[in-house]
């Protein structure tokens, strides 16, 4: 789409990043997708490693930003069964018009989305599925909204 890295992203890692020719910058910029497959479960906050005091994982490398799922103590949504993954509908609508905006236009499906739920459910739980029914709506609400 735009033959090179985002600016920021140069300005922090450009060492970190392999480069990119100018024959490869152009090809990029010429062979736009024909579509664009969007995975959404959920949404966290990304917190600031660079000003502020962060405790990552050793698989989270030398990342910038750690993910994570409340601010001020309070959950960016409801807790699924997934420890990370959160009920936030709204970050479906959020995306879609992130990448239709950034993109121009260009078809988004949404090649997957679900919910996970707890493993201890009781069998009448497991038959109302209501957690996931509420999820699906959320989320069906959202991408509703976004394409409006």
């Amino acid at each position: 789409f735009f033959g090179d890295y985002p600016r920021e992203m140069c300005e922090m890692l450009s060492s970190n990043l392999p480069k990119f020719t100018s024959e490869e910058k152009r090809l990029l910029r010429k062979n736009n997708a024909d579509f664009i497959g969007l995975n959404h479960y959920t949404s966290i906050y990304a917190k600031d490693c660079i000003s502020s005091p962060c405790d990552l994982e050793t698989y989270e490398g030398n990342a910038l930003v750690q993910a994570v799922g409340e601010r001020d103590g309070v959950t960016i949504g409801k807790p699924t069964a997934i420890h990370g993954y959160y009920d936030v509908p709204e970050g479906m609508e959020l995306i879609v018009k992130y990448v239709n905006q950034r993109y121009k236009n260009t078809p988004v499906y949404v090649t997957e989305n679900g919910y996970s739920q707890f493993s201890d459910n009781s069998m009448e739980d497991l038959i109302n599925d209501v957690g996931r029914v509420n999820y699906l709506q959320g989320y069906l609400t959202s991408i509703s909204s976004a394409i409006r």
